[in-house]
């Protein structure tokens, strides 16, 4: 930074300023030395003789009044007067009145000296022109008044003649050379200007003034060891040895320049020798110095003339050591016309901490404008310039933006380890976008070599692996397993932050470790700045996947409170307020989520399911309709055919089976097709159920269907061999199905699947007990009183008197007494024919359903009992709808797109020594590198506000309550005594046994 020029005395600046600013003898200008002063009180004075005046010595010969009318007397000393008070107008009125009325030079002389203190530099002229004529015996004071005023008019050479004639009039006008040396020096007459001072030092000495207006004629003409003489010889004053300062640093004497300043600015501190410290200070490099000399500098600078640079330069060295924020602050300060480079460089500050405070937009904007400037200021911070847009654009994800604006860079200069880290990251994400993740992998790893505790590049390959994992069928868990670890490494390097956590979590949730992925879910949103949907979707799934569904729909509740948009959640809660039966949300979450995907066959289909769970089967049929009607799907044709089956409508289901083979040709649909069509035609008799045993078999060793599976085959054909009599036979299939509904992991079940098994068990040990009435009569009583255990009060009844009928036939009658009292407490209205001898029929669990009716009822003989009818457990298949229960949803993987991972560039401007970060002149130790983009003040009073806060965010309360919340309550029931005339009756029927 080149110093500016020395300051040219107030005389010798640009004559502008005297067109501008009127002038006053009492305000020391450009001949400040030889101006009247009209202060009564004040004496005469030039200040280059510092000879005393009298205040009425105007400097005239003393006949120049002898043309004075003496009428006028009174006129001229009210104008003296008036002058004397600053009053130039109304003196002026008055001397202009006498010389009206007589021709009076001393009246002419103060006329003059009125105009001049107004400015009127012309008329003056004229008037000290016509004194000097009408007087042969010019004065001195008179004649330098006239040279002052050819200095006003900018006449600069009519001053000098006349400055010159005075010289040649005067024996020895001293002053006469001091006025022309600094006429000269403003006409840069540079050679005529060093003789006149030579001049007036040869009787003056010490004269400051004419010292230093010397040693400027040698500075200008480059003649510095001759200025440095002068000065050198003169007195050490405060101006002196700024101006040899001066010296010193144009010569690059900086060491000099801080020594000499040294030695006097802790007695007269001075504005410009401080700045001059500052500038030398600069030039050696010492910055934190320069810092604290530019700060005095503005302390002491009462007149704001150092303002402007030494802000500048003060703000520059801030942007030097990188803290924009100081900068701009500095600039602030700035209270007169900023400079343009000051101006470009706040700019550039501020472009700065737009990229700190995430508004990347906005700091590329504007360093797009200041590479187009082509600001001569901003040369020196171009490549910064280059670096900083790219962080931008990499941030904003222009990738190929952010290579190319590091390429312009890394042609001025090397790239710092910051930008080259962010070159290599923007070429792996560019691979990456295009699905190169081989070639993307190895950029990543020279971007680790650059910061190898980065954790960045590990979250990108764990990303691509996800990716792949999920690319193809079937699923591979290898992938996802070799992710976490590349996750689990991340978190090693550091504290976790709410990212990291986030994406740990959807991979632990993938494998299907519900409860990690909960507890890294719940530490994320602890940690995050800023309420995010996906977080709460996140967590309200693994909630979901544990089957804490409050607490699920509570945190899908926050998702959509946070993200309106988020259409899925819709589905997720409304299946989670299904579970705990609460319909009515359920109902209305997939309603929203239908009305906000009318176009999405899938999301119908998903609405049919749960429609279906539900028992709502011609809404599902309509939801089907319209899933169809966008696409057709077979499974959307299954569902429609098994929606029938749960209706047992058996025609509708053969329809819409044979709409899938008219589109395709489908083994199982086929299968549960011809199985139907059979079972529609079907009428019982003993050759139907002989022909039937033969096609269970056929069915039993080919295809199976979608709706029968081998399970329901067996339970066909062991039913019809039950009607055939062939009890073992149907044992044996009974067996291998109890084995297929136990072979099954109860913890893998949804709660529809497990009540369906539960079910399913029930019905097909009865039907077994019914097998042993006819062979192993002791192992049917163990079974039914085991049903009996777990079925409800009717059922019970049922099972309690079939058994104790058998313990009748085996003469028990302790037993079969004390059952049947059970059994009447339990179904009165079944017991109490049988007690009276009356034909009964017993039809527990699904043995009276309309498609049980399609078969015949089985005579129990018991001797010497009353007739018992029943019939074997059997109904059209269970249907196993899809689960609503949370298992993996996959979708999730969507969280952890590698499109979709905010881009972390590495911040340019942050110093670093060694591996740390330096803020201040001390090193500052950090165990990893830095990963934030931002860099943020300290305001943790403010964050933890923020933090308790979010915690109680009004989102978190549910939105609704839910019936299923209500605690129900059953009323205990009494257990009723056996009335007397039934204990009888009982009694009665057991002794004939």
């Amino acid at each position: 930074m080149t110093f500016r020029q020395v300051r040219k005395p107030k005389v010798f600046r640009s004559p502008v300023n005297y067109t501008k600013k009127k002038f006053t003898p009492r305000i020391n200008s450009s001949f400040a030395e030889y101006d009247e002063c009209l202060s009564p009180k004040t004496r005469f004075r030039s200040t280059s003789v510092d000879r005393p005046r009298r205040s009425s010595e105007l400097g005239l010969p003393s006949n120049l009044n002898s043309s004075f009318d003496e009428n006028c007397g009174p006129i001229l000393t009210q104008g003296k007067k008036d002058l004397k008070e600053g009053k130039f107008e109304m003196a002026l009125e008055k001397f202009s009145q006498v010389l009206a009325v007589s021709e009076n030079l001393e009246a002419l002389y103060h006329r003059a000296l009125c105009n001049m203190s107004l400015g009127k530099a012309k008329e003056a002229i004229v008037d000290f022109l016509n004194v000097i004529k009408e007087n042969t015996i010019y004065t001195k004071s008179a004649f330098m008044n006239l040279v002052k005023c050819f200095q006003m008019t900018n006449d600069v050479d009519a001053g000098i003649r006349y400055i010159t004639q005075g010289i040649t009039k005067f024996g020895r006008f001293d002053e006469g050379f001091l006025i022309r040396a600094k006429l000269y020096s403003w006409k840069k007459n540079w050679d005529k200007a060093r003789s006149d001072y030579k001049k007036y030092l040869k009787y003056n000495s010490q004269s400051e003034e004419a010292i230093l207006g010397l040693s400027e004629c040698y500075e200008k003409q480059e003649d510095y060891s001759s200025a440095l003489k002068v000065l050198n010889e003169s007195p050490n004053t405060l101006k002196i040895l700024l101006q040899k300062s001066r010296i010193y640093y144009l010569t690059n004497h900086y060491s000099s320049v801080l020594q000499t300043l040294d030695s006097i600015l802790m007695r007269f501190p001075s504005s410009e020798g401080f700045f001059l410290k500052a500038e030398s200070h600069n030039a050696l490099g010492q910055y934190t110095e320069s810092a604290l000399s530019y700060e005095q500098c503005l302390k002491y600078d009462s007149s704001n003339e150092f303002q402007s640079k030494a802000v500048y330069n003060l703000g520059a060295l801030k942007i030097r050591e990188r803290d924009f924020y100081g900068a701009l602050h500095t600039f602030q300060r700035c209270l007169k016309k900023k400079v343009r480079e000051q101006k470009v460089l706040e700019i550039y500050a501020d472009a700065v901490i737009s990229l700190m405070k995430r508004e990347y937009k906005v700091g590329v904007k504007v360093f797009n404008r200041l590479i187009k400037s082509k600001e001569p200021v901003i040369e020196e911070y171009l490549q910064h310039c280059y670096c900083y847009r790219a962080y931008g654009y990499l941030a904003l994800g222009f990738y190929d933006k952010c290579i190319q604006s590091l390429k312009k860079a890394a042609i001025m200069s090397q790239l710092d380890k910051a930008s080259l880290y962010n070159l290599e990251l923007a070429n792996a994400l560019l691979l990456a976008s295009k699905l190169e993740f081989d070639k993307s992998n190895i950029r990543l790893e020279s971007a680790m070599g650059i910061f190898y505790r980065k954790a960045e590049p590990y979250i990108y390959k764990a990303s691509f692996l996800i990716y792949n994992a999920f690319a193809s069928e079937p699923i591979v868990p290898a992938k996802i397993k070799q992710a976490e670890g590349l996750i689990e490494t991340a978190v090693a390097m550091r504290d976790p932050d709410s990212e990291l956590l986030f994406y740990r979590a959807i991979i632990r949730y993938l494998r299907g470790h519900f409860h990690e992925s909960l507890e890294d879910m719940k530490q994320c949103i602890e940690k995050a700045e800023d309420n995010i949907s996906e977080h709460y979707t996140m967590r309200g799934l693994c909630n979901g996947s544990l089957k804490a569904y409050k607490d699920a729909i509570q945190d899908f509740t926050i998702a959509l409170q946070l993200n309106e948009k988020a259409y899925q959640v819709y589905s997720y809660r409304g299946r989670c307020a299904y579970m705990i039966d609460d319909t009515s949300l359920a109902f209305s979450d997939y309603q929203k989520y239908v009305s906000c995907n009318q176009e999405d066959y899938s999301v119908h289909l998903q609405a049919a399911i749960l429609l279906m769970s539900a028992g709502s089967y011609d809404d599902s049929l309509r939801a089907l309709e319209s899933s169809l009607a966008l696409q057709y799907t077979t499974k959307a044709k299954y569902l429609a055919a098994k929606c029938w089956i749960m209706q047992s409508n058996i025609s509708q289901a053969i329809n819409e089976l044979k709409g899938i083979l008219k589109n395709e040709e489908s083994s199982s649909a086929r299968v549960d097709m011809e199985i139907l069509e059979y079972l529609s035609s079907f009428t019982s008799n003993d050759k139907n159920f002989e022909t039937g045993s033969e096609l269970w078999d056929n069915w039993q060793n080919g295809h199976f269907g979608e709706i029968f599976e081998l399970k329901y085959i067996l339970w066909f054909k062991a039913v019809f061999n039950m009607f055939l009599g062939r009890y073992s036979n149907a044992l044996d299939d009974f067996q291998i199905i109890l084995e297929i509904l136990h072979s099954k992991n109860s913890k893998h079940m949804t709660t529809d699947e497990t009540l369906t098994s539960e079910e399913e068990n029930c019905e097909v040990l009865y039907n077994i007990a019914l097998c042993h009435i006819f062979g192993n009569k002791a192992q049917s009583i163990l079974i039914l009183e085991d049903l009996s255990e777990i079925l409800n009060n009717k059922h019970k009844g049922q099972m309690l008197l079939l058994a104790a009928a058998i313990y009748l036939v085996c003469n028990n009658t302790n037993a079969a007494e004390k059952l049947l009292k059970e059994a009447f407490r339990c179904d009165s209205e079944t017991v109490s024919p049988y007690l009276a001898n009356c034909p009964i029929r017993l039809l527990p669990l699904n043995t009276n359903s309309a498609f049980a009716e399609k078969f015949p009822l089985i005579f129990v003989d018991m001797p010497g009992q009353p007739r018992i009818e029943v019939r074997p457990a059997i109904s059209l298949p269970r249907i196993h709808l899809p689960s609503l229960d949370f298992s993996v949803q996959t979708e999730v993987k969507d969280f952890f797109m590698f499109s979709k991972i905010q881009p972390k560039p590495e911040a340019p401007w942050l110093n670093r020594v060694r591996g740390s970060i330096q803020f201040t002149e001390a090193i500052v130790d950090v165990d990893t590198e830095p990963t934030e983009i931002t860099e943020r003040e300290k305001k943790t009073q403010a964050i933890e506000e923020s933090n308790e806060s979010k915690r109680n965010i009004k989102s978190m309360i549910p939105l609704r309550h839910f019936s299923s919340d209500i605690p129900k309550t059953t009323a205990k029931q009494e257990k009723q005594e056996t009335p007397s005339d039934i204990i009888k009756k009982i009694q009665e029927l057991c002794s004939k046994a």
